[in-house]
């Protein structure tokens, strides 16, 4: 069987299946992902060595997010017994974009103490293949940030994740914090659609606070000024 490694969603594929020399004539058939698919034509023509040679070609089109798809073409010849069966099997990798970001462990709005730590999560779950994350601080990646990912039983990716850990003080107060996603084999290219943001605002105390007297010299009955003041 012939055909595509990797395709596109939207993009059509198609896939050839022949059958070795045979007599009477195999019989072909096609399944897709466990489901029976109709070729778009089937021929059968004499080998010059006797018998006959068979082969079929189908179109699948890649409409869903189904990171894989599994072809199936099966060559049956009844006539020679029920076990008389064989088969060729084509796996294709779907190939498309992440749609959403997930950013956890900070709330839009929450307003953090100085001194604390917070640790901000970035998640993708979908596209494939799935994309490397990417914090920034500002415009300058961060430089310690820790990755993970998930996987399914067969070691597939589920999804990935980039976790940051931020210990709060004044100077992060109004700072914007950005997730983004990394496009395959394009390194330090991302995808200009999808980026998540964090404000993060912060609550601190004043270093100093200084009280000055207007006069200098203060005289019974006469107005003075006393001004407080306190530096950020």
């Amino acid at each position: 069987m012939t055909g595509p490694e990797s395709g596109e969603v939207g993009e059509v594929l198609t896939f050839e299946c022949s059958s070795g020399n045979s007599n009477p004539a195999a019989n072909l058939s096609w399944v897709v992902d466990r489901r029976n698919v109709e070729a778009n034509y089937t021929t059968t023509e004499q080998s010059e060595h006797g018998g006959f040679l068979t082969s079929s070609n189908i179109s699948v089109v890649l409409l869903d997010t189904t990171r894989y798809k599994m072809i199936n073409c099966y060559a049956n010849n009844l006539a020679l017994g029920e076990h008389s069966s064989f088969h060729a099997s084509h796996r294709v990798t779907v190939i498309y974009p992440p749609d959403t970001l997930i950013v956890s462990g900070y709330r839009r709005g929450e307003v953090l103490l100085e001194g604390s730590v917070i640790r901000l999560k970035c998640s993708v779950m979908t596209g494939n293949p799935l994309p490397k994350l990417v914090w920034f601080r500002g415009s300058k990646e961060v430089e310690e940030q820790s990755t993970d990912e998930l996987l399914d039983e067969d070691k597939n990716q589920l999804s990935v994740s980039s976790e940051i850990s931020v210990t709060v003080d004044r100077n992060e107060n109004g700072k914007k914090y950005k997730c983004k996603a990394e496009i395959e084999g394009k390194k330090k290219k991302y995808y200009d659609d999808l980026t998540e943001k964090v404000k993060l605002l912060v609550n601190f105390l004043p270093e100093t606070v200084d009280i000055t007297v207007t006069p200098e010299k203060l005289v019974e009955n006469k107005v003075a000024n006393l001004t407080c003041t306190s530096k950020p």
